[in-house]
């Protein structure tokens, strides 16, 4: 029977340690427990190279939960139209990307100039137009018992910022970058025997090392050619673009490289890139019981863009005054979170000649306003903010939560956190990140684009990173801990920035482009970019089916 399993697993590449085997050879069916085993190897997070007995129970606990997602695209309002059902692939493992209708949009403004990470110009304006007053909605104590949720934050910048600016700042950063992304990379098992850069400069053949990329070129023939660097010296690598390996390079990323060495022994043939990747299949992690979760981004209050109308159809559908008979009720019943990925207000300065696209002048007065238009949130519904780039807090990323005399304007209605931000509701990991690098990712990577914001999401996951590229147009502020590194796989992944909306599940994540709450601008006219505005999308995190709420008409 030992070998009977053995054989099982050396069959698809696994292997067994000592008390591994033990435990499966005493089950009462062990070859029955050995392919169960195996089915679960890959929902794991990391497949080590020998699977120990923790592993197995790891592969045997939960269950994996997969059912047929739906994403379905709900008007505001009975229209005389049917909503636009489309099934998604059965269980999490593959995507369908959901257009509802205008195209993808493009960054709400040109890209702001490198700037230091000092704090935005506040302008003192005339008096503020007035905003629609909200109705009041009362909400019964019971129903407010009734729908808290656990909700927990588990990575945030804020309170715990520590770079100074000096040199040595620089160098802890990327130290801890690539620490922690060659920890991932070497788990696989296509980086088993690895080695130091400095050492394969003695070797002959084939070599296998890891290193973070410094320099990038393209060549003639189509190839591209960069060198890497780990802590014991660099070497070239040439990827000639006629082998199926990604010439899509970015400067700063980690990568494992199996190759060959030159004679020489100063430039490596590549014949395979390595990335720290999420796995193909793994456990998503979803709640018992019914909870939903919206998402509303870029609200961009204080803009003369700013959606009002369309805002207050969102506000009337949260307080029950807005049904179009499609399961209306059945998702407020359960609503219980609101998480708003960055540019809530306009700002003040992000982009030259924004003044004269201004409602409201005063960056003060902004957020005023848009605690205002909070007030109609019911308040059984908790409301998650993350700061953007256009928001009162220093452009580098990581960003820390809005500053305090902000967030007393809010009066305990609403919960600040820093961008990024890692959410568990309910054992759900949500990532939030506002997405400012896919300014960076649609430059340097050829298959990105505005239009399809969620191909961008999941070349973040391919390198664990959100904003790997530094001294692009993504101002990153040098940690001693890169908080933009995606150590945990988050089980919903969303952004927000370029005003379109988007849905798709990518190996086991559901990658959500928020939507916004501005029309089009002046520059997007003069570029020809349509916003996607005014949508919400509403996941169940029991399913993670997914409903995107149209508020446009």
């Amino acid at each position: 029977m030992r070998s009977r399993i053995v054989n099982l697993f050396l069959a698809e590449s696994q292997l067994l340690d000592d008390r591994a085997l033990d435990f499966l050879v005493s089950q009462e069916d062990p070859i029955v427990v050995s392919r169960r085993v195996l089915e679960g190897v890959n929902s794991l997070e990391t497949v080590p190279l020998v699977l120990g007995l923790s592993d197995v129970e790891d592969c045997l606990g939960d269950t994996i939960r997969r059912g047929g997602s739906t994403v379905v695209v709900m008007p505001s309002s009975k229209t005389g139209g049917s909503a636009n059902v489309q099934r998604l692939p059965e269980g999490l493992t593959g995507g369908h990307k959901v257009e509802t209708g205008a195209s993808m949009a493009f960054p709400a403004s040109p890209p702001a100039p490198a700037r230091r990470i000092d704090p935005p110009t506040v302008r003192t304006a005339p008096r503020v137009p007035p905003m629609p007053a909200p109705t009041t909605h009362v909400v019964s104590s019971a129903k407010r018992a009734e729908a808290e949720c656990s909700v927990d934050i588990l990575m945030d910048i804020t309170g715990d910022s520590t770079c100074s600016g000096c040199i040595n700042d620089f160098s802890r950063y990327f130290q801890d970058r690539f620490t922690r992304l060659k920890r991932l990379i070497s788990h696989r098992r296509e980086m088993m025997g690895s080695v130091p850069i400095a050492a394969i400069n003695n070797r002959r053949g084939d070599v296998k090392t890891i290193g973070m990329v410094m320099e990038r070129q393209t060549t003639s023939k189509g190839g591209v050619i960069f060198e890497i660097e780990d802590e014991s010296g660099r070497i070239k690598v040439l990827v000639s673009g006629k082998k199926e390996v990604p010439t899509d390079i970015v400067t700063d990323e980690v990568v494992g490289i199996v190759g060959t060495i030159n004679p020489k022994g100063d430039l490596v043939y590549a014949e395979q890139l390595v990335r720290p990747e999420i796995p193909v299949r793994r456990r998503t992690h979803m709640t018992e019981h019914d909870v939903n979760v919206a998402f509303a981004a870029d609200i961009h209050v204080g803009s003369n863009t700013f959606l009002d109308t369309q805002w207050n159809r969102f506000m009337d559908f949260l307080n029950g005054r807005l049904d179009n008979g499609n399961g209306t009720k059945s998702i407020l019943d359960t609503l219980e979170v609101l998480i708003v990925p960055g540019d809530v207000v306009d700002g003040i300065g992000v982009f030259p000649g924004q003044q004269e696209e201004l409602l409201i002048s005063d960056i003060y007065r902004q957020y005023e306003a848009l605690a205002e238009l909070l007030k109609e949130v019911p308040d059984h519904i908790e409301v998650i903010m993350t700061p953007g780039n256009h928001d009162a807090v220093r452009l580098a990323e990581p960003q820390p939560a809005l500053p305090n005399d902000i967030q007393r304007m809010f009066a305990g209605k609403v919960r600040f956190v820093g961008n990024p931000a890692l959410i568990d509701i309910e054992g759900v990991k949500i990532l939030s990140y506002h997405g400012k690098s896919i300014d960076d990712f649609v430059t340097h990577v050829q298959r990105c684009t505005y239009e399809d914001p969620v191909t961008v999401m999941k070349e973040m996951l391919k390198r664990r990173h959100l904003a790997p590229i530094y001294g692009g147009r993504t101002n990153i502020a040098p940690e001693v801990t890169d908080h933009l590194v995606i150590e945990t796989i988050p089980d919903i992944f969303v952004t927000g920035h370029v005003h379109g909306t988007g849905v798709e599940e990518f190996r086991g994540s559901l990658l959500i482009n928020a939507s916004s709450w501005q029309s089009q601008t002046n520059y997007q006219k003069s570029m020809n970019f349509v916003p996607d505005p005014a949508k919400v999308p509403i996941v169940n995190l029991r399913n993670m089916s997914v409903k995107v709420m149209d508020f446009a008409t």
